[in-house]
């Protein structure tokens, strides 16, 4: 599997190195010859400075992707993968990007059109500028304080989770007023304890709708039919159940 591997390297470097070869020195002596012979831009200086970078990224292409193969067929070196992402990737794109403003210089007649050629110097430093922020991030989180490495938890929840969690502040604020008072003296525990005794529930009978309170003690039949099937009423306060 691995020398399948290789050998599908090699022929995919050969084929895109052949391929970048062919349409870079195209284009140059295409538009070399309008540039010199024609003067079309006035001067050549800009079109000779503006394609060294494509020259320069074109060698290095040549250098880690030219796969390198004996008499016998045996692989020596295959090469870097040309079609990878990352700095192979930016190479061609040097090449692709100075063909475009050499079209454009000649279309126009102007070179004024070289000054797009910035936008490679920009982007790079723009890249750059990502990858210093990205290590100062990377070595200098150690440093930080617990206090400022600890994001809040508010911004890390989702919009559903604070809703849930404001539903159920509320909740709890709603039943705390409803909620137990503890006695102030013996007399009156007593007194909540007797009258605790005396609770009944509410029910509703299934047969004929009659609302039924029964206490602990009494016969679960209702009072008006004499049916035994009862349901229990349903709460009018807010309820609050933790489910894990």
């Amino acid at each position: 599997m691995a020398g399948q591997s290789a050998k599908k390297q090699v022929a995919s470097n050969t084929k895109i190195l052949k391929e970048i070869h062919l349409v870079t020195w195209t284009t140059l002596v295409f538009f070399g010859l309008f540039t010199l012979y024609f003067n079309r831009p006035a001067s050549s200086k800009p079109f000779i400075f503006f394609s060294l970078p494509s020259l320069a990224s074109l060698f290095v292409l040549e250098k880690t992707g030219r796969p390198r193969v004996d008499d016998s067929g045996k692989i020596i070196r295959q090469g870097q993968d040309l079609s990878a992402e990352g700095l192979t990737e930016y190479l061609f794109d040097v090449i692709y990007y100075t063909i475009i403003c050499q079209f454009l210089a000649f279309a126009t007649g102007s070179n004024k059109m070289w000054w797009l050629y910035l936008a490679i110097p920009a982007f790079a430093g723009y890249k750059v500028y990502g990858l210093i922020s990205a290590g100062k991030e990377m070595f200098g989180m150690g440093k930080k304080p617990a206090a400022q490495n600890a994001a809040p938890e508010e911004s890390q929840k989702s919009k559903r989770q604070q809703k849930m969690e404001k539903r159920a502040q509320h909740t709890h604020t709603t039943m705390s007023k409803e909620g137990f008072v503890p006695p102030q003296n013996l007399s009156s525990a007593n007194a909540g304890f007797a009258s605790s005794k005396n609770n009944t529930v509410k029910y509703i009978c299934t047969n004929c709708a009659t609302p039924v309170s029964l206490g602990r003690n009494d016969a679960i039949r209702c009072n008006a039919c004499g049916h035994r099937v009862l349901y229990k009423a349903r709460t009018r306060r807010m309820v609050q159940f933790e489910a894990r």
